[in-house]
């Protein structure tokens, strides 16, 4: 293989510099991606519950609300004739449905030629104020929808088309946008699910570019402090460069999208080829000290290093394909992806390696600066001084240890909805409707006939209209909508004086009024056409996934105790409520994770290293580190999301590396005659430097991250990061105590 590497060389950096290049040329077509379902658990009960109905009841998820504050009450005539005139421009927009408003909003009444529809308001003429708020306040039950109670926020129902593309989801908030603009004195605010994914699209996107510069900013820094040429520093930056470009090129080829999580995957490439860099040229220059020729110098290290760092690349990239047995679309994707983006590196790295190491006939290209050499030496020294305390160190690990289970059970899962930047307009948005109108969750309730029955009787309209009024009294639910408002306004048509708080209809009643709604349509969102499933949905305030479990599951037995189970199942849904699922199903699940990952690494080192006590201590130096860090977690109050679950998984494969590099030198120095002190001390002397190095590398690529504004990701950089330094300690303190004082006899 060596010799073939050697003859296509300067094939095979063409090859690979043309697919480069194809790559940058097709990186404006690259697609972010952050639908929800991805990161829904698909294997959940409730999940299915959720696509059933999805197909029987319109989706609401195309709903935008556009709320226009004016001070001292909106109930002026000029400021509600905008609204109007705002309605108007909106429906003009490309793939805008319909739009509701208080200056659309109209009720039915019975007239000689079948119901008739009656504006709400008259806005032609001028308005009293005190009549208009006595009528709005008369049908509060309606009209809350549209103004809030303090009369100072309009809101805007926009419906958008189904399916659309994301281009022209982008398009018609552009448009909307442009429209917010023209109100210079009024503050708008948008919500809803289609705005969400638009503006978590918007700072993926930015993010992506940022943490991608700031990483090569941060690389070639420390490049730059290691090395004393800018040859290697160029041959390092090249190798990550050619990697990023290709998969990126690759991942367009095959019309893979870019999710949340692919801020981690320039990451991922630079500290895999910069680990085998580092590896590599610290084992040449060895060669190169002990007046091996260049070119000897290249076979015997492709020889050494490059198994080592097969081994390496290939448990990292099994350790991040764990990922695919989760249930969540999200986290297969990224377990597959950065699985090959490991791999790829690792084949791009050695493909390239002769054109760097090969036919030079100078021996010091690749030396490493003696400040950094003279450095890192003191530290190895003062480091492997208290192998003449094993007892010490033995201690001062289980306290540290037991401190971090202590930490551990604080960890924060108590994490509202949404982790937003603050300094975004986005956020902006999101604290008006969290704080000034009703919530920024949103709230689904659903009523399933039993069997061959339905919900349009009047013993189960009833009794769905004592829920609605139950939930309508509960302080952190409003804008609660319910399907029996509209037979409330349909009895109205028929009867004027008749109630919107108490539904007394008839079988005959509801027959006439239920032809009348058939024809609107207008009850689609909350009830499916057979009447068989019905709805209430409304806006709850963002308290925290527990305490939000806790209300709802209050609540479900509450509303289970109105309703006659024995003929109609209840079921709360929706998307905010499938995310609770989820994050609690990641929660839990995280561990066996971590285990599965653990397990499949360590039967992938018995099978290539066929021994059990190296594979015993590489799993204890590398389970060490992430109990301290997610003891960290708990001490720090760093929350720990669905999203983020993976961190401990993703810091054992990748911290596992240098552990690999050291045992896999100690066992290479045991094999060619050395003691068990001589190869543990060449280990730790020639092998040392390079993790010390490659630690260095892999935390300031994750420290990068702490820029970024989103708490996962900042959350992945901090604790990886700390992970990664806690690793190196763990390798260089407590290796020489293992291998001496527990496995001597059995290595």
């Amino acid at each position: 293989m060596v010799d073939y590497l050697i003859k296509y060389r300067y094939a095979i950096v063409v090859l690979l510099l043309t697919m480069a290049a194809l790559a940058v040329h097709r990186i404006p077509a690259i697609k972010i991606n952050t639908d929800f379902y991805q990161f829904l658990d698909q294997d959940d009960d409730e999940y299915v519950f959720f696509k059933k109905v999805q197909s029987q009841l319109k989706d609401d998820q195309t709903l935008l609300l556009l709320a226009i504050k004016n001070q001292p009450t909106v109930l002026e005539i000029n400021f509600l004739k905008s609204i109007d005139s705002t309605v108007q421009k909106l429906k003009n927009i490309e793939h805008v449905e319909s739009i509701q408003s208080i200056t659309t909003l109209s009720y039915p009444v019975k007239s000689l030629f079948g119901i008739s529809e009656i504006p709400y308001l008259s806005i032609k003429d001028s308005i009293a104020p005190k009549i208009s708020d006595t009528k709005i306040k008369k049908d509060e039950r309606i009209t809350n929808y549209f103004i809030n109670e303090n009369r100072t926020v309009v809101l805007l129902w926009i419906t958008l088309e189904q399916n659309m593309l994301v281009s022209e989801n982008e398009k018609v908030l552009s448009n909307i946008d442009r429209i917010r603009k023209e109100y210079h004195e009024n503050e708008t605010f948008i919500w809803g699910k289609s705005y969400i994914k638009f503006a978590m699209d918007e700072i993926s996107a930015k993010e992506t570019v940022e943490n991608i510069l700031w990483s090569f900013i941060v690389l070639i820094g420390l490049l730059f402090l290691m090395f004393k040429r800018i040859r290697a520093i160029s041959f390092a930056i090249f190798c990550v460069l050619l990697s990023v470009l290709i998969f990126y090129g690759g991942m367009i080829y095959f019309n893979r999208q870019f999710g949340l999580m692919s801020n981690l995957y320039p990451t991922i490439i630079l500290i895999v080829g910069i680990s085998d860099f580092i590896h590599f040229t610290i084992k040449y220059n060895e060669e190169i000290r002990a007046n091996t020729s260049p070119n000897m110098a290249y076979r015997k290290t492709i020889k050494e290093i490059g198994w080592a760092i097969f081994i390496t690349s290939f448990t990292t990239a099994i350790g991040f394909f764990t990922l695919i047995l989760s249930p969540m679309k999200a986290l297969n994707n990224f377990g597959l992806e950065a699985g090959i983006s490991v791999i790829l590196t690792f084949v791009v790295f050695m493909a390239i390696t002769p054109i760097g190491f090969y036919g030079i006939k100078k021996n010091n290209l690749f030396e490493l600066r003696p400040s950094f050499t003279n450095i890192s030496t003191t530290i190895l020294r003062a480091l492997t001084k208290t192998q003449d305390y094993p007892k010490r160190v033995v201690m001062g690990v289980l306290l540290i240890l037991i401190l971090s289970a202590i930490g551990i059970k604080s960890v924060n899962t108590n994490n509202l909805q949404y982790s937003i930047p603050t300094q975004t307009a986005f956020y902006k948005n999101y604290s008006f409707f969290e704080k000034i109108l009703g919530g920024s969750r949103t709230f689904e309730l659903y009523f399933i006939a039993k069997g061959e029955g339905r919900l349009n009787t009047p013993k189960e309209l009833n009794a769905i209209h004592n829920t609605y009024n139950y939930l309508d009294s509960i302080p952190y639910l409003n804008q609660v909508k319910s399907p029996t408002l509209y037979y409330l306004l349909m009895n109205r048509a028929y009867w004027p004086n008749a109630s919107l708080d108490s539904l007394n209809i008839t079988n005959r009643e509801i027959d006439i009024y239920e032809k009348d709604l058939r024809k609107s349509g207008a009850s689609a969102y909350l009830m499916n056409q057979s009447r068989t499933m019905m709805k209430i949905s409304g806006q709850m305030k963002d308290m925290g996934r527990h305490l939000v479990n806790q209300k709802n599951n209050d609540l479900l037995k509450k509303v289970n105790s109105l309703i006659d189970t024995t003929k109609v199942h209840v079921q709360l849904s929706g998307l905010d409520h499938l995310f609770d699922r989820t994050h609690e199903s990641r929660i839990h699940n995280m561990v066996y994770g971590l285990l599965t990952a653990i397990v499949i690494i360590a039967i992938v080192l018995g099978l290539l290293y066929r021994s059990f006590p190296i594979v015993i201590i590489a799993l204890i130096l590398n389970i060490i580190p992430i109990i301290i860090t997610a003891g960290i977690m708990g001490l720090t109050t760093l929350e720990l999301r669905a999203g983020t679950s993976v961190i401990f998984t993703i810091a054992f494969v990748i911290a596992v590396d240098d552990t690999i590099h050291l045992l896999n030198k100690f066992k290479w120095e045991r094999q060619h005659g050395k003691s068990i002190k001589e190869a543990l001390g060449v280990a730790i002397h020639q092998c040392g430097i390079a993790i010390w190095a490659t630690s260095l590398i892999l935390a300031g690529a994750f420290f990068v991250l702490l820029f970024s504004n989103l708490n996962e990701i900042f959350s992945f950089g901090l604790l990886i990061g700390i992970a990664i330094i806690i690793a190196f300690l763990t390798d260089i303190l407590l290796t020489p105590i293992l291998i001496l004082h527990w496995f001597k006899k059995y290595l």
